[in-house]
């Protein structure tokens, strides 16, 4: 993900179900990688914030 060079903040929209945002389940593991430069991942657009916090562990801001 080149465009992720020297950025301290991604945001991005996700979902339970998918459609119109992410679908959590499958970006996931993804939103980690981008974690691990030590980027800060802000989740947006919940459609259902309990899943979507208890399969992220507290690892992304809500």
């Amino acid at each position: 993900m080149p465009y992720l060079n020297n950025v301290d903040e991604f945001y991005v929209d996700v979902s339970k179900a998918g459609g119109v945002h992410l679908k959590i389940d499958d970006i996931i593991e993804v939103l980690k990688t981008i974690k691990k430069k030590g980027i800060d991942i802000y989740v947006m657009h919940l459609d259902d914030k309990a899943y979507i916090k208890k399969i992220t562990k507290g690892e992304f801001f809500l």
